[in-house]
């Protein structure tokens, strides 16, 4: 079951909202086999990417330096769930200093951006909607400014209505086509 309070020491945290509206789903981690990788961990597993799809708030993906970083999710169990129908990104930044971040799915081995946005500071989520709907089985999420120093992501939530992401196809920008 996705967690969906958090603690910090004895004291309850705030609630980690599951906030799907409509037709429109929670795709949970767990029962989704969502896999979260990383281009740098600060501190190994007690800051590492699966940190970020964990339900809580308390910790969080760091990366390992202040430099552009990618968390990288991607669904685990393709013949269980060979893909997800992306229509909203859900980020809790909560100080973890990511400025600006791209949102962007895997076509024929290159990433191309579908979403981006500049993140708030503080505790509050920040919804990124990806219009129209992406069908995808693996997400780059991309920060390419930080606030200042070290970067990371406390918590990453998908949302989307099953059967309503579309295939991207064609080429990718030279932007888009940058190296992991």
């Amino acid at each position: 079951e996705y967690h969906d309070t958090y603690q910090s020491g004895t004291a309850i945290g705030r609630k980690l909202e599951e906030s799907a509206s409509g037709d429109e789903v929670f795709y949970n981690p767990q029962s989704y086999s969502l896999v979260a990788e990383a281009t740098s961990e600060g501190n190994g597993d007690a800051n590492g990417a699966a940190k970020a799809l964990d339900g809580e708030l308390t910790e969080g993906w760091v990366a390992g330096s202040s430099a552009e970083e990618s968390l990288f999710v991607r669904v685990g169990d393709a013949a269980a769930t060979p893909y997800l129908d992306v229509s909203r990104v859900r980020v809790y930044n909560s100080n973890r200093r990511a400025k600006n971040l791209r949102v962007q799915v895997e076509v024929g081995g290159k990433w191309t951006t579908v979403a981006s946005g500049d993140l708030p500071r503080g505790p509050d989520p920040f919804d990124i909607s990806v219009d129209p709907a992406v069908r995808a089985d693996a997400f780059r999420l991309r920060i390419v400014d930080t606030h200042q120093g070290w970067c990371g992501l406390a918590e990453v939530q998908f949302y989307g209505v099953p059967g309503e992401g579309v295939v991207m196809d064609g080429e990718a920008t030279e932007e888009e086509e940058e190296e992991e």
